[in-house]
């Protein structure tokens, strides 16, 4: 669980910016968290957006 919450910030920012592929592309690329992202959020992301992440 303590792993979950420490992506918790990654998961809303993908979600809040789900919509908008130019903001969540430049997210993607600037945000050196989302390259270490955990399985479980990636699972919970793709689950709450239906993205395919």
């Amino acid at each position: 669980m303590d792993r979950f919450k420490s992506s918790l910030r990654e998961v809303l920012l993908y979600i809040k910016y789900s919509k908008d592929r130019e903001e969540l592309s430049k997210l993607l690329e600037d945000d050196p968290r989302f390259r270490k992202l955990d399985v479980e959020a990636a699972v919970v992301i793709d689950t709450v957006t239906n993205s395919g992440s």
